[in-house]
C-alpha cells in the first residue's frame, strides 16, 4: 500500500490538529502517519479528550504501530471507571468490548486491573480473559469459583474452560439451564476437554428446547446458538483435516463465477467482472448464521488447518484478481469484497481510499489517496483466517443473561 497526500492535504491536517480534531478514521487506513511526531502527540491526546469510540480508535492505531500506551487504554476503555478520565463509563455502548483483541498482549497488570473489575461490578471480562497469559488468571479464577456469588462463578467457570480447566463445569450447566439466551455458557463448555459433555451440548440443539421457544431470543439462539454447537461438534468428529477442510468449505465456501467493482468514478459508478472459470473462496459468515467463521477457527485452536485454509484462500483470491482482470486501481476499496476480504479488526483490514466522493466526510475533507496492491488484498482476505482473535466478533454475548 502507499498513499499520496499533498501540500494541500498537510496543511488541512495540521488545521485539523490545530483545533484538537484527530482524523481517525483516516490515520487507521494509514497508520504509518501515526509515527510522526506531532500527530502521534494528538492520538495521545485524544485517549483522553475524544469521545469513546474516537477513543477506541486512537488506542487501537497506537497499539497497530507498537506503541504499549494503545494496549493500556483498551484497557482502561473497558472499565466501568476510566482511571484517566474519572468517568464512569456504564452509559457509553460498547465499552467492555474494547479490548478483547488484543487480550494476548495484556501484562499481569492490566489482566489485575480486569479481574478487579468483574469481581467488584460483575462486568463479563471473560471474552478478554480467556485469551490472557494462564499463569495471571486461573489462580484468581479457581478462587472465584467458591465465591458466595453465583455470577462470578458463572465468569470464572468460564475462564477456566477456555483455559482447559473442567473445575467450573457445574457452574457452567447451571448457567446454561438458567438462561434465556446461553451462548456463553455453552460456547465455554465446547472448550472443556474430552466427550463427556457432548450428549448435554447436544440437547442444546434439539427444536423443542425451552430457548428456541423464548420470543425474545429464538432468532438470536437459531442464528448463533445453534450453528456454534452443530459445527463443532461436527467437525470435532472428523477423523482428518481433509475431512475437516472440506466440511468448512460446505459451511463456509462461495463460489464466485462474477464480482462487482468500483469503475474508477468518484460517484462511485459499480460494473460486473466476469470470472472464467468461477473461483470458490472462504467467506466470514453464512447469513442469516450469525456464527462467524473467525469464531470458528478461534475455538477450534487448528493452527495447522488454519494454515492450511489460509494458503487455498490466497491462491483462489490471486486467481479471482487474474481470471476477472482486476487490478488495485478499479478495486479501491474493500467494500467490494467485504464477506471475504476484510475482517472484523478495523486496524488489520482495507479501508476507504479516498477515491470516491462518500470518502471525503470520513477523512474530514483531507485529500488523500490510497493505492492497495495486490498483496493487501490477499493478507487481508487470509489474516482473519490465521489470526481470528484479532477479528473476533462484536459480541451480543457482552451482556451477561
Amino acid at each position: 500500500m502507499h498513499y499520496e497526500l499533498n501540500q494541500q492535504g498537510l496543511s488541512k491536517l495540521d488545521a485539523l490538529l490545530n483545533v484538537g480534531k484527530v482524523p481517525t478514521y483516516l490515520l487507521a487506513a494509514v497508520p504509518d502517519l501515526a509515527r510522526q511526531v506531532r500527530i502521534n502527540k494528538a492520538l495521545k491526546q485524544g485517549l483522553i479528550s475524544l469521545p469513546l469510540d474516537d477513543r477506541v480508535r486512537c488506542a487501537n492505531i497506537l497499539d497497530h504501530i507498537g506503541d504499549p500506551t494503545g494496549v493500556e487504554h483498551l484497557v482502561y476503555n473497558a472499565l466501568v471507571n476510566h482511571p484517566k478520565l474519572n468517568y464512569r463509563q456504564l452509559e457509553s455502548k460498547g465499552w467492555p468490548g474494547t479490548v478483547f483483541r488484543v487480550a494476548d498482549k495484556l501484562t499481569a497488570l492490566q489482566v489485575n486491573l480486569l479481574i478487579d473489575d468483574m469481581v467488584e461490578y460483575q462486568v463479563f471480562h471473560g471474552r478478554t480473559l480467556a485469551f490472557v497469559n494462564p499463569e495471571w488468571v486461573v489462580p484468581n479464577m479457581l478462587k472465584l469459583l467458591k465465591h458466595a456469588n453465583p455470577v462470578l462463578q458463572h465468569f470464572a467457570a468460564y475462564v477456566l474452560a477456555f483455559h482447559g480447566y473442567a473445575d467450573g463445569v457445574e457452574q457452567l450447566k447451571n448457567w446454561a439451564n438458567s438462561s434465556p439466551f446461553p451462548y456463553s455458557p455453552l460456547e465455554a463448555m465446547l472448550q472443556l476437554p474430552g466427550n463427556e459433555w457432548t450428549a448435554y451440548l447436544h440437547s442444546f440443539i434439539a427444536p423443542e428446547h425451552p430457548i428456541y421457544q423464548n420470543e425474545r431470543y429464538q432468532g438470536y439462539a437459531l442464528k448463533e446458538i445453534f450453528p456454534m454447537i452443530t459445527q463443532q461438534l461436527t467437525i470435532k468428529k472428523k477423523s482428518s483435516t481433509a475431512e475437516q477442510l472440506a466440511y468448512i468449505y460446505e459451511l463456509y465456501g462461495r463460489t464466485l463465477s462474477e464480482v462487482e467493482v468500483y469503475t474508477g468514478c468518484a460517484d462511485g459508478t459499480r460494473a460486473m467482472r466476469q470470472v472464467e472459470p468461477p473461483v470458490m473462496v472462504i467467506k466470514k459468515s453464512t447469513y442469516p448464521s450469525l456464527y462467524f467463521a473467525q469464531e470458528l477457527f478461534l475455538a477450534l485452536k487448528h493452527h495447522e488447518l488454519q494454515q492450511h485454509l489460509a494458503g487455498q484462500q490466497r491462491l483462489a483470491v490471486k486467481q479471482l484478481f487474474e481470471r476477472a482482470g482486476l487490478v488495485f486501481e478499479n478495486l479501491l476499496d474493500a467494500a467490494v469484497f467485504n464477506d471475504f476480504i476484510s475482517g472484523m479488526n478495523p486496524m488489520r483490514s482495507l479501508h476507504r481510499t479516498g477515491f470516491l466522493d462518500r470518502d471525503s466526510n470520513l477523512f474530514l475533507n483531507i485529500p488523500i489517496k490510497i493505492y492497495y496492491d495486490t498483496d493487501d488484498y490477499l493478507n487481508s482476505a487470509t489474516d482473519w483466517i490465521v489470526n481470528p482473535l484479532k477479528h473476533r466478533s462484536p459480541a451480543f454475548t457482552m451482556k451477561y443473561l
